[in-house]
């Protein structure tokens, strides 16, 4: 399965008020990824028991989301290399999904950033490789990852319109790892997904 755009890692200027509120994480909480496709929410991979108290947390958030009128969120799915998405999340996900599901979403972003190390040697190498593909299709001064996969940006490309970056992304999909992508802001003490 390809995970799509919602990523429940992200934190950050990507971040919708949702996921931060709702997209799980996005400086803690909530961000729906700047991929475009399907939705999905990906994690990083966890490990043990950090494991599967995010899968059960994630199984939480998306029955709060079907509970409150997003009926097609799937149960959580692990992905080859580890990670776990949430299919079927909707763009942007509706301001009554997210509000309800603030608690529930949190409890996933807190053990997801409990589940260290975050990504392998390869993954940031990849990270690297989609850093290297967006300055090429645009943002010259997009960064690469730092040491957990995330990406600080400064204020001018946190406050980037989603929008704007949508043809960058597109063209370097090939390159998300999980389908989404972390980002941290100016004064984000934490990584979100976008």
């Amino acid at each position: 399965m390809t995970p799509g755009p919602y990523s429940v890692t992200q934190r950050g200027p990507f971040r919708k008020p949702a996921l931060l509120a709702c997209a799980l994480l996005v400086p803690a909480l909530a961000a729906c990824t700047a991929g475009t496709g399907s939705a999905a929410a990906p994690t990083p991979t966890p490990t043990g028991q950090n494991r599967q108290q995010l899968i059960t947390a994630l199984k939480d958030v998306a029955a709060c989301f079907r509970q409150n009128g997003v009926p097609g969120v799937g149960d959580p799915v692990t992905e080859e290399d580890g990670a776990v998405h949430l299919p079927g999340v909707p763009r942007p996900v509706p301001e009554r999904a997210r509000n309800a599901c603030v608690s529930q979403i949190r409890r996933a972003d807190s053990l997801r950033d409990a589940g260290e190390p975050r990504y392998t040697a390869a993954q940031i190498e990849q990270l690297k490789k989609l850093a290297r593909c967006i300055r090429e299709h645009g943002t010259p001064d997009w960064p690469d990852p730092d040491a957990q996969g995330r990406f600080p940006l400064d204020r001018r490309l946190a406050g980037l319109d989603k929008q704007a970056m949508r043809p960058a992304l597109e063209a370097c999909e090939q390159y998300f790892v999980g389908g989404g992508i972390q980002v941290v802001g100016p004064g984000d003490q934490g990584g979100g997904n976008r």
